[in-house]
């Protein structure tokens, strides 16, 4: 037979062992939580996620290099993407890319690559940022030209993910309403 005072010893480690075990999953939940709002929408791979499409429509979605896309803060957008989606008539050479939007308004848009001067309807503009073209080719432009300067499309920027999201018949640029005046010499 067993004796009283050793069924109760046992009784009371089993309760410091289950009492032990829930603290320590309470501690580590407590740090995995943490640990997720720190590092909530931080890619350590570099990568971002792209995401376009027509409005109304299903987005496509695709990583891209934050490196790339991301930089001082300002997201920059694949203009090349919306012009071949909404059908815009394209031509370049080595300095510069022009495009013209083929809906009877002949709105155009000329960039001049690794520039921040660009013509929108003819009237000269500067960019927050240089246009870049990205390693596919693609003409990248700054978030702020497409929010500014082109109606019809729309654009989410966070941490983790760009979105763009566009309406072919809604697409145009608007010049620059205050147009830089010349130097007069």
């Amino acid at each position: 037979m067993i004796p009283a005072f050793k069924i109760g010893f046992r009784i009371k480690v089993a309760l410091w062992f289950v009492t032990v075990l829930v603290f320590v999953a309470l501690i580590s939940g407590l740090i995995y939580a943490v640990a997720g709002l720190v590092f909530k929408g931080r890619n350590d791979d570099g990568l971002i996620t792209y995401s376009y499409g027509e409005k109304g429509s299903r987005m496509s979605e695709y990583q891209v290099s934050s490196s790339e896309y991301v930089e001082s803060g300002k997201a920059f957008i694949d203009f090349s993407r919306i012009a071949s989606d909404c059908g815009f008539t394209v031509s370049a050479d080595e300095g510069e890319i022009k495009y013209i939007i083929d809906n009877g308004s002949n709105d155009s848009v000329k960039f001049y690559y690794d520039s921040r001067f660009a013509f929108v309807n003819d009237f000269a503009v500067f960019l927050s940022e240089n246009v870049r073209v990205s390693q596919n080719g693609h003409v990248l432009v700054p978030e702020d030209f497409i929010t500014g300067f082109v109606n019809g499309v729309e654009v989410l920027f966070s941490k983790s993910k760009i979105s763009v999201e566009y309406d072919p018949d809604e697409i145009g640029f608007i010049p620059n309403k205050n147009p830089i005046p010349p130097i007069e010499t």
